[in-house]
């Protein structure tokens, strides 16, 4: 009994040992939590954090920066601000109103909601002066500068806030968490700027993509997901073609037919082939410690594009000879040609409306979700009804 309760120990610490191999490593951050006004001049409170994983450390959990130029840029402060107040650390649950010190007129509030809130009337009526963009949390959660910190979400929600007094104007500075400070200029405008810090996250992050290069890596899942359906969309609408010019010929030319698959099988079984040794070298040893493991080893760091296109290649050398083969090799090639046209427009249409996300044009992630559907099936369903037309007028000997 004894032994084998050692056993189960050593088990349990094996696995242990495994599950703590796979986690993350931690990395710091900060969250701007409190701003403190002292004589006119704007100070934040940034407590250090770190996100989940093994390692790392933390500095300073109270840090303070200075701002000279109205919140524009910020230095950390040489000395701690006379006047402390407790900092928040769930902003959802903040509620704070404050007034413009040489103008009680107007009056900013945060409410532990997406907005900054302003009256004109000393409180008494109130209007959304700054809200989070609609839609583009999702799109900053999966920036690169976040993703890599495990269990860390952008800060939306407004910290803390204080209220700058200037003989004809104000301004209005935010502490906004992970993403810096949110600042409105004496000119009414909302701005958002970074806390400079040796931390992996100081700054705001982007609402939208800037080029298609920020706008392609934001779309990573998507981009490998439709580029798989739109093959199995060109692979569809082939076979599917091929079926209707077998339909209307003889015996013959129906096995030729039927012979001409064989380039995209045979580069399929490569594929799927080169798939499963990849997948071996991780577990059989023999296989990882040979040339073959160490090339799939390097592949697997650093694949290469071109080897997913292996089937799509067997499909193209398939058509050549179904093109060949045909009656009329005319509206047999517009007939191939319609097919990758189509999987060409699938691709585009299906992928356009995400990068329309990405660059804010369609807002929210569902709604291009929705529309990458609806075209999805639009394109399809012309394109089956287009190729059938042409595999049957292919046929016809001229």
């Amino acid at each position: 009994m004894k032994h084998r309760n050692y056993l189960i120990f050593i088990l349990c610490l094996f696995f242990a040992g495994i599950l703590s191999s796979c986690d993350p490593m931690a990395f710091p951050y900060l969250i701007a939590n409190q701003v403190i006004v002292v004589d006119n001049t704007p100070y934040i409170h940034v407590s250090q954090n770190q996100s989940w994983g093994v390692g790392c450390c933390i500095e300073d959990t109270d840090i303070y920066f200075v701002s000279k130029d109205y919140g524009k840029t910020w230095e950390k402060a040489s000395f701690t601000p006379t006047e402390k107040y407790s900092t928040a650390n769930h902003p959802e649950e903040v509620k704070k109103t404050e007034c413009v010190a040489n103008d009680t007129n107007t009056c900013y509030r945060i409410t532990g909601l997406e907005q900054v809130e302003v009256s004109n009337d000393s409180g008494k009526t109130w209007q959304i002066d700054w809200k989070m963009p609609l839609g583009r949390k999702k799109y900053m959660e999966r920036n690169p500068d976040i993703t890599h910190l495990e269990k860390v979400k952008p800060d939306t929600i407004p910290f803390d806030l204080g209220i700058l007094s200037m003989e004809n104007s104000h301004v209005v500075i935010i502490a906004m968490g992970n993403q810096g400070v949110l600042v409105k200029s004496p000119s009414g405008v909302w701005e958002r700027y970074a806390i400079p810090f040796k931390s992996e996250l100081g700054k705001p992050l982007p609402f939208y993509a800037s080029n298609f290069k920020e706008a392609a890596q934001s779309l990573g899942t998507e981009t490998v997901w439709l580029f798989l359906i739109t093959f199995f969309v060109f692979v569809y609408l082939s076979f599917s073609t091929w079926g209707n010019i077998s339909k209307n010929i003889d015996q013959i030319y129906r096995r030729k037919i039927q012979q001409s698959y064989l380039p995209f099988f045979i580069a399929s079984a490569g594929f799927l082939g080169f798939i499963f040794l990849l997948f071996a070298s991780l577990f059989i040893r023999p296989l990882g410690d040979s040339l073959l493991g160490e090339f799939l080893f390097d592949f697997s760091s650093d694949p290469s594009v071109t080897v997913c296109f292996v089937p799509i290649i067997g499909l193209l050398i398939s058509w050549f000879f179904i093109i060949a083969i045909t009656p009329s090799r005319k509206i047999g090639l517009l007939a191939g040609l319609a097919s990758i046209g189509y999987t060409i427009a699938f691709g585009i249409g299906t992928y356009s409306p995400f990068m329309l996300w990405a660059f804010g044009i369609i807002p929210i992630y569902e709604i291009a979700f929705v529309v990458s559907i609806i075209l999805g099936i639009l394109i399809t369903v012309v394109s089956l009804r287009h190729g059938k037309r042409l595999a049957t007028q292919a046929t016809t000997i001229q």
